[in-house]
């Protein structure tokens, strides 16, 4: 077995999962025993799948990306192919903080992983890594702990507060919350348009100031919001007032036009005087002292 990396004096049988030979079920399903098929086979181990199943599924979700790289699964596979797959089965990546190494110390214990180390996949089980070849060991020095990338996990093994469904329902449902803000800015903001219709010319501010618990000039952003809400209900990012009012205000905005700025007449004679010395030197050509002049001609 080749030498493993220790710190610390510690106990080098003690940084290193268990290993066991597994291909996945690849030659149980009759494909050919050598093949670059490291993610196929990590996922059918983790998973207890069937790796004809799993294989059908990759080649699917390679297909949809439009990504190719010459026998499919075989020869390797793109990062966010695979992750679209495992994400459809359920597991959630996460990424490792630096300096990760392949032991137990350093990865969630007692948890089913489909682990990444340089351009290779592998699956953890109850502890001992599976894969056709010894892959605790750096490939390149045959020594050593190599560094983790990141794993996928189950979802039941990541905490329930911090897993990808309870994050996405709480996300969704902070969105509508404050969604519901500008829904009913414009809602208020009708009802007092409407208000101000049938309020004496001239006292509307005064008469906002003496009923109202909000000041005129949030008053005057609930009626533009109103004013405009087929345009700020209909752009789900606007989540605040501040939001749409911000959109409306760039919806309205003038286009900027930059005008160019002409030369001085104090620049312009100084060109001039230079160009003439040149040709009197003789050292322009016929064609560049017409384009220079035209030049100067447009910007005095």
């Amino acid at each position: 077995m080749p030498a493993l990396a220790t710190r610390n004096g510690d106990d080098p049988t003690s940084l290193r999962f268990g290993f066991r030979r597994d291909d996945g079920g690849r030659q149980a399903a009759g494909f050919s025993e050598r093949a670059g098929d490291c993610v196929l086979r990590a996922i059918t181990i983790a998973t207890a799948g069937d790796y004809a199943t799993h294989r059908k599924g990759l080649m699917d979700v390679r297909r949809e990306s439009g990504n190719s790289r010459g026998n499919g699964v075989f020869d390797g596979m793109f990062w966010g192919d695979y992750r679209i797959y495992l994400g459809r089965l359920g597991w959630e990546w996460v990424q490792a903080p630096p300096k990760t190494y392949l032991r137990p110390a350093d990865l969630p214990k007692g948890k089913t992983l489909i682990v990444q180390i340089a351009r290779h996949l592998l699956a953890v089980v109850d502890g001992v890594v599976r894969d056709t070849w010894d892959s605790r060991v750096r490939r390149k020095t045959g020594e050593g702990l190599p560094l983790v990338h990141g794993y996928f996990i189950k979802p039941d093994d990541v905490p329930g507060d911090v897993s990808l469904t309870a994050l996405v329902d709480e996300c969704r449902s902070y969105v509508s919350a404050t969604r519901n803000i500008v829904v009913r800015g414009v809602a208020l903001g009708q009802k007092l348009a409407a208000r101000k219709r049938i309020t004496p010319h001239g006292e509307w501010e005064r008469w906002v100031r003496r009923n109202l618990p909000i000041q005129p000039r949030m008053v005057q952003h609930l009626m533009v919001i109103a004013q405009h809400a087929d345009f700020v209900l209909s752009d789900p990012k606007l989540l605040t007032l501040a939001d749409a009012i911000r959109a409306i205000r760039k919806l309205h905005a003038p286009e900027k036009v930059v005008k160019p700025t002409p030369m001085s007449a104090k620049r312009t004679s100084s060109a001039v005087r230079d160009v003439l010395s040149a040709v009197q030197a003789g050292t322009l050509t016929a064609q560049q002292r017409r384009e220079l002049l035209a030049a100067l001609r447009k910007v005095s």
